[in-house]
């Protein structure tokens, strides 16, 4: 039986050096390698509404501390890049962006980097 924190798929259990214990969950957004965008493209970031459906996620895993902490409210707004092919990846706010998905929200404020760059596979 493979078991699950908020729907997600628990990856594994870390035991940290302050004694506690993590428990990864596996991201629900699909990975895609982070490209290196020159800092002063993400200067230049401007606050947009994105849909969820469609992002791209950066990191495999999340943590369900990190999410928990994200499920009632969403203080900053994460950094997503658009790359040249039309994909938005999520550059900072994994676990912001996955609190919203398991809310069931549809879309989320971001701060949106237009990026030239072709992204890696």
């Amino acid at each position: 039986m493979t078991r699950t924190v908020f729907g997600l798929p628990v990856l594994e259990r870390e035991l940290w050096d302050d004694g506690s214990v993590v428990i990864w969950l596996a991201s629900p957004f699909p990975y895609a390698k982070k490209p290196a965008i020159p800092s002063r493209l993400i200067d230049r970031a401007k606050r947009t509404t994105v849909p969820l459906e469609g992002l791209w996620g950066t990191q495999r895993r999340v943590t369900s501390v990190g999410v928990n902490r994200y499920v009632t409210s969403s203080p900053d707004p994460p950094l997503v890049y658009r790359m040249s092919d039309g994909r938005m990846l999520i550059a900072d706010g994994h676990h912001r962006l996955t609190a919203a998905l398991l809310r069931g929200d549809r879309k989320a404020v971001v701060r949106l980097v237009e990026t030239p760059q072709k992204p890696a596979a």
